[in-house]
């Protein structure tokens, strides 16, 4: 395998680190050969909000705990959550569709629930800073009750749409079954088992944490939503750093995906966006050209979040790239960050 160009990652990090619209960039990339690149706007490793990755690291719980006979991903949820929860979550075809529901619908975004998130995302003005700073956010009851109050595209398990209201409750799916809360299963399952020292699920009990982290930008607004996103739990709520973030990805390709289980985690992916199709709590991106140039660019597996997040493995690269732009306006940002990374690993390889 031909050594990383590191003068060639490093032009395109200062050139999206002079973004103004970016804050805190950190990227951090690894070859299956071991040889790393890092780069780090502000020169640390700093934890940042990981957004959407989380889910991946809920795929990782969810097969623990399959593994360990805690839950059988294909039963109905009725056999774990009560059914007052769960009525009403899915009512295509003008019936109730809740005894159909499942683990791995959740998991794999197929459950037909539909997105809260919707009616809790942020209307653009001038005042973001202060809206997001006095926000009390949420919890899993307001969650479920948005949830029900909108309606299903589709019977569970029969297309894939993107809804943050699975990932809440896989969530509180996983505090019931362990009876303890997400974040200290987390740890014990997860971070402490991989050695993921600077890695954590943020709670509102640590917002006093907020101000240590990677500042968060809404276009050129600070954004200050610690209750927010602490309101995510499972969805999107872990903080990290780009060493933890690689070790855990590392972790996950090389034992989930390339062993046992990779077609549980990535056979019948459904396309969710333009580019994006959607496994068990992880992505398989097809990158649209336009993004760094016109060239047809590698696919890539893994997460990519709405704070311009990126957690991916590149197969036919051997390399694995985590980073983030710490941008909440505008997440095609950070897409357009890793793209040109992977056009300029695979000019290099080229070549």
């Amino acid at each position: 395998m031909a050594p990383l160009p590191q003068q060639q990652l490093q032009r395109v990090c200062e050139k999206f680190a002079g973004n103004p619209l970016t804050s805190a960039l950190t990227v951090r990339i690894e070859t299956h050969a071991g040889e790393q690149f890092f780069f780090s706007q502000n020169g640390l490793d700093t934890p940042c909000f990981i957004a959407s990755s989380t889910k991946t690291v809920m795929s990782e719980l969810f097969l623990q705990l399959s593994e360990s006979g805690r839950i059988n991903l294909d039963a109905p949820l009725l056999n774990y959550l009560p059914e007052s929860e769960l009525r009403g979550l899915n009512t295509f075809g003008g019936r109730d569709n809740f005894y159909q529901l499942t683990t791995r619908q959740l998991l794999r975004n197929t459950s037909g629930i539909p997105d809260y998130y919707r009616s809790k995302a942020l209307k653009p003005g001038k005042d973001i800073t202060e809206r997001t700073a006095n926000d009390p956010g949420w919890d899993y009851a307001e969650a479920i009750a948005i949830a029900r109050s909108k309606k299903s595209t589709f019977a569970p398990g029969t297309s894939a749409e993107y809804s943050f209201t699975n990932f809440q409750i896989l969530s509180e799916l996983a505090e019931r079954i362990l009876s303890e809360p997400l974040d200290i299963t987390l740890k014990k399952l997860v971070f402490s088992k991989l050695g993921l020292r600077e890695t954590l699920l943020f709670r509102k009990q640590d917002v006093d944490l907020f101000t240590s982290l990677g500042p968060l930008l809404y276009g050129k607004q600070s954004y200050l939503g610690a209750n927010r996103l602490a309101s995510l739990r499972g969805e999107g709520a872990i903080v990290s750093t780009t060493e933890d973030t690689l070790k855990f990805l590392k972790y996950f390709v090389e034992n989930r995906v390339n062993g046992k289980d990779h077609h549980e985690l990535l056979g019948e992916t459904k396309k969710l966006y333009p580019g994006v199709e959607y496994g068990q709590g992880i992505m398989k991106i097809d990158f649209p050209r336009g993004l760094a140039g016109f060239r047809k660019l590698p696919m890539a597996i893994g997460h990519l979040g709405a704070t311009g997040h990126f957690m991916v493995f590149a197969p036919t690269l051997g390399t694995y790239l985590v980073g983030t732009v710490n941008q909440l306006a505008s997440p095609l940002l950070g897409v357009r960050f890793l793209a040109n990374l992977v056009a300029a690993l695979q000019k290099h390889t080229r070549v």
